[in-house]
C-alpha cells in the first residue's frame, strides 16, 4: 500500500507539483503551535512535544481506526496526503534552471535569492564572491534534496507515515522555534538515512573515491549531514574543491567559470535523479520480498 502510495506523489511531483504545494499548508501545524503557546513556553521542550506529536498520533489513532476499512483504500487515502504533505516545501527542480540561468547572464547576484529560497534558514555573507556562491550552491542543492525528498521517502518506506510526518513537523518547528531538542531529534532521524545514502551514490558514482569518503564519515558524529553528503557527492562525481583555491580562480576566465559552474550543478541534478530512481526500485523490491 505505502509503496503504491509512493509511486503516486513521485507522479504527481513531476507533472503535477503545484497539488502537492496546495496540499502543503502549514496554517494548521502553525496554529496548533500558537495553541499549545497559551499553555506552555513556546520554544520548550514540552511545548515542542505536544506540538509535533499531536498530529503525529492523530495520524496513527486514524490509520489504526480506518487503516484497513474498505480494502485499505482509507489508509492509502492518508498515505498518500501525508507523504504529500511531508515531502519539503517550493519548486526545487525550477531552481536548477534558474541557477543555471543566473551564470549565462553573468549575474551572480540573483544567486543569494535562489539558495534563500531553497534553504531560508542558511547564512549568506553579503560580500561572497560568485566562486564562493558556487560552492556553497553545491551544498545547498544537495542537502535540499535530502531534506526535502529522500529523509521522508527512507522513513515512509521503513516505517510508515507516522515517521515521515514527525520529520517534516521537526524541521517546521525548528524553522519556526529554536529548539535543541528537535535539532537533536532531526539529527538522529537523518544520521542513518546519510549513511544509506553515502552507499547509494557510491554505487552510482565513483565507488572507490565515495568509499573512501564514507568509511571516514560512517562513524563520525562530529560532522554535519550538510557536510557529509556535500563530500560524498562530490567524490561520487569525480569533483573536488578547486573552487576554494586562488590558483584556479585566476587561471578561469570568467565564462569559463560559469561554464563549470553549470557543468557541475548540472552534474548534481543527474545525480539525484539517479539516486531517486535506484531509491524506488530499492523499495519496490523490498516490497515484493518483504
Amino acid at each position: 500500500m505505502y509503496f503504491i502510495a509512493i509511486l503516486i506523489v513521485l507522479a504527481l511531483l513531476q507533472y503535477r507539483s503545484e497539488w502537492i504545494m496546495r496540499l502543503q499548508n502549514d496554517n494548521l501545524f502553525a496554529g496548533l503551535c500558537r495553541h499549545w503557546a497559551s499553555l506552555v513556553p513556546a520554544g520548550s521542550n514540552p511545548h515542542m512535544l505536544l506540538s509535533v506529536l499531536t498530529p503525529v498520533l492523530l495520524l496513527g489513532l486514524l490509520l489504526a481506526l480506518f487503516g484497513k476499512m474498505l480494502w485499505g483504500l482509507p489508509g492509502l487515502l492518508l498515505a498518500l496526503l501525508t507523504l504529500a504533505y511531508a515531502l519539503g516545501r517550493g519548486d526545487y527542480s525550477s531552481r536548477f534552471g534558474q541557477y543555471r540561468q543566473a551564470w549565462l547572464d553573468d549575474a551572480p547576484q540573483r544567486i543569494p535569492a535562489i539558495l534563500q529560497a531553497l534553504d531560508p534558514q542558511q547564512a549568506i555573507h553579503a560580500n561572497a564572491t560568485a566562486a564562493e556562491l558556487h560552492v556553497q550552491a553545491r551544498c545547498t542543492f544537495i542537502y535540499s534534496a535530502f531534506t526535502r525528498l529522500f529523509v521522508v521517502l527512507f522513513w515512509f518506506a521503513l516505517a510508515g507515515p507516522m515517521l515521515a510526518l514527525l520529520y517534516r513537523l521537526l524541521r517546521l518547528y525548528v524553522a519556526a522555534h529554536a529548539s535543541s531538542t528537535a535539532s537533536l531529534l532531526i539529527a538522529a532521524l537523518e544520521w542513518p538515512v546519510v549513511r544509506v545514502f553515502g552507499m547509494t551514490v557510491a554505487l552510482l558514482g565513483n565507488f572507490s573515491s565515495t568509499l573512501a569518503v564514507w568509511l571516514a564519515s560512517a562513524l563520525n558524529t562530529g560532522m554535519s549531514a550538510r557536510r557529509i553528503l556535500h563530500e560524498l557527492c562530490l567524490a561520487a562525481l569525480g569533483q573536488d574543491m578547486q573552487w576554494q583555491q586562488p590558483r584556479f580562480l585566476r587561471s578561469q576566465t570568467p565564462a569559463q567559470q560559469a561554464a563549470s559552474a553549470q557543468a557541475e550543478i548540472t552534474a548534481i541534478e543527474v545525480l539525484l535523479k539517479r539516486c531517486l530512481v535506484f531509491a524506488v526500485v530499492v523499495i519496490a523490491l523490498l516490497h515484493v520480498i518483504l
